[in-house]
């Protein structure tokens, strides 16, 4: 489990309207990206699930990684227009939530050695 990373804005959060199912999502909202430009992943609860070590992760399960959309106006990579671009994560002991991000859809991910650290803004 990574101690330090690169601290990452995001909102991540699941609802539950009582009309339709569960639905979680990711949205990657970097402090360099305008407010029209963000990518969000739209996820069932299914794909989170419990790491070895007994905290919440999604992604790690055989749902496999969750995919960003383009969902503003923006210039997107052709990783998220292929629906390359995609995230998993898993919670440490620490309460630290990490994030690896792929943009070949999960083969390698390419901050596997700068782990992108989520902490929990309400708490």
């Amino acid at each position: 489990s990574q101690t330090s990373g690169v601290a990452w804005n995001a909102f991540i959060g699941c609802t539950d309207s009582g009309v339709t199912s569960t639905r979680c999502q990711i949205t990657d909202q970097p402090h360099w990206k305008s407010d029209d430009c963000v990518t969000i992943a739209f996820f069932d609860p299914a794909y989170i699930s419990v790491n070895e070590n007994g905290y919440c992760s999604f992604g790690y399960n055989d749902k496999g990684v969750v995919v960003f959309e383009p969902t503003g106006d923006c210039d997107y990579s052709d990783a998220v227009i292929n629906g390359d671009y995609g995230v998993k994560g898993q919670l440490t002991p620490g309460g630290v939530l990490e994030l690896l991000f792929t943009s070949d859809g999960g083969d390698s991910f390419y901050n596997e050695d700068d782990v992108r650290l989520a902490l929990n803004a309400a708490a």
